[in-house]
């Protein structure tokens, strides 16, 4: 009786959890949670890396590629205020179930574009 219980429970909460993972990412693979996304990505930019980035717009799903446009990494004024990376356009193409193995990104096209800070 007990161990009946037992897997009955477990059961209830592995395929509760797998809908809560599934609903989440769909979630987030809208416009609204891409939003939310890109807010989430830029604000964490800021405030562990010196400087300010900025993504003007992120598309695609959480499953398989994301697409950024306009993404840029600047200075703060302390240290000149310059942009010091930018992408005009750029993909990352990932297998979401290979994201915790030695290679979980498979192609990157377009994060490519540096600028050289003025007086370096």
């Amino acid at each position: 009786m007990f161990t009946r219980r037992l897997i009955f429970i477990v059961s209830f909460l592995i395929f509760w959890a797998v809908v809560a993972a599934s609903a989440l990412v769909a979630g987030l693979s809208t416009s609204p949670g891409m939003d939310l996304v890109r807010k989430g990505v830029q604000w964490a930019g800021d405030r562990y890396l010196n400087g300010t980035v900025a993504i003007g717009r992120l598309d695609g799903n959480l499953w398989s590629s994301i697409r950024v446009t306009d993404l840029t990494m600047t200075l703060p004024d302390s240290l000149g205020g310059d942009e010091v990376l930018g992408a005009k356009n750029g993909e990352l193409i990932f297998n979401l179930l290979n994201l915790f193995s030695e290679e979980p990104v498979q192609n990157y096209s377009g994060f490519a574009t540096f600028h050289k800070p003025q007086g370096a």
